[in-house]
């Protein structure tokens, strides 16, 4: 028998993981409508209509709170589109660059978990690959005057 006070929080666990991902497959459909060319097109003759209009009305304040209002709410939701749009890519490359580092014959475990690393260590291993392709240089050969 299931004990009743862990199939509600289960339940609710569930229903959370449905929504975020209910969530998540809307904010990649906006991301590929708001990224074509179609609706940069859509977005610029919108925007010229309303200047449009306001200049014709003369710039009634009620127009122009609006006209603001909405602008502000559009930028403040696209913001939010495009950080989750970037971090969802960030984990895929992040993930295929970790896969190719453990592919390599002798893959170096640190270098697949730097996201996670420290300041100190960051530059430590920029140190070393600035240290490492100083050493690969050619010189460079001169010619003769």
């Amino acid at each position: 028998m299931v004990d009743p006070s862990l199939s509600a929080p289960v339940a609710s666990a569930r229903r959370r993981e449905r929504s975020r991902r209910r969530l998540t497959v809307e904010i990649k459909r906006v991301d590929r409508l708001t990224s074509s060319p179609h609706a940069v097109v859509a977005v610029v003759v919108a925007v010229v209509l309303a200047v449009a209009l306001l200049v014709i009305d003369g710039f009634p304040d009620r127009w122009v709170a609006a006209f603001s209002c909405v602008t502000g709410a559009v930028t403040v939701s696209m913001t939010f589109v495009i950080q989750h749009a970037q971090s969802r890519q960030q984990v895929a490359t992040q993930l295929k660059l970790d896969e190719l580092i453990r592919a390599l014959p002798e893959p170096d475990d640190r270098a697949a978990h730097l996201e996670n690393a420290d300041e100190v260590e960051l530059e430590e291993r920029e140190r070393e690959a600035a240290r490492h392709h100083a050493s690969n240089r050619r010189p460079r050969s001169r010619r003769p005057q």
